[in-house]
């Protein structure tokens, strides 16, 4: 009793009054206790579920962050860059865009798509601010379709918060078998246009239709 709580991600601050739990009332809590405040200087119809009640500057809200998504096996979309979707992180419902990508040399390269099933490294930005720690789990919905299709996009661990990277993307080129040569050495057309061009791509991987890998 009497302790000030800040409550997030809204950032007001107010002096605990009273606390009731289960009809008695209460002198202290913990967190995960099932319990009623009041709270001088802020109105219940300010505070909505989802809102956490903490220490003053101990948590602060964000509005982006890097999740280990895993899609679901079940949903049937693919999910594109600037997918719109709701996420539910902790007891918040909020609209976040997402970017499926991965993270190659320590940059954020952005995939064309995910599936049913695949993992890949989001990104997620939300509408609103949000109260979240790393390690915490998100769930991502799409409500937007029909009652009978399987809404669950996937969930996923949260890996960094006020965070939005650089955008990087994959660029695939392609060229042709030209002539075998011996030990496994290939000469190959259309991949670059000039020599120099060819040169700052020597030791890179490359792979042929029917999955064999290679080096330049």
């Amino acid at each position: 009793l009497k302790d000030v709580v800040e409550i997030q991600p809204i950032g007001k601050s107010g002096q605990v009054r009273s606390l009731r739990s289960f009809g008695e009332d209460k002198e202290e809590a913990t967190a995960g206790d099932r319990v009623g405040m009041a709270l001088k200087d802020i109105k219940p119809e300010n505070v909505h579920r989802g809102y956490v009640a903490c220490a003053p500057g101990s948590i602060k809200p964000t509005s982006r962050m890097l999740i280990e998504l895993e899609i679901d096996k079940w949903y049937q979309r693919e999910t594109i860059p600037r997918t719109a979707a709701n996420a539910f992180v902790g007891l918040y419902e909020v609209l976040a865009n997402i970017v499926p990508g991965i993270v190659e040399n320590g940059r954020f390269v952005v995939k064309r798509s995910v599936k049913a099933g695949e993992s890949c490294v989001a990104y997620l930005e939300f509408k609103q601010p949000v109260v979240a720690e790393r390690g915490d789990r998100v769930l991502i919905v799409n409500p937007g379709l029909p009652p009978a299709e399987f809404r669950i996009i996937g969930g996923g661990k949260i890996i960094e918060l006020n965070t939005r990277p650089e955008f990087f993307s994959r660029k695939i080129k392609f060229g042709a078998v030209r002539e075998k040569l011996e030990n496994n050495t290939y000469i190959v057309s259309g991949l670059f246009k000039s020599a120099e061009g060819a040169s700052r791509f020597i030791g890179k991987q490359v792979v042929s239709e029917s999955k064999v890998k290679g080096e330049i």
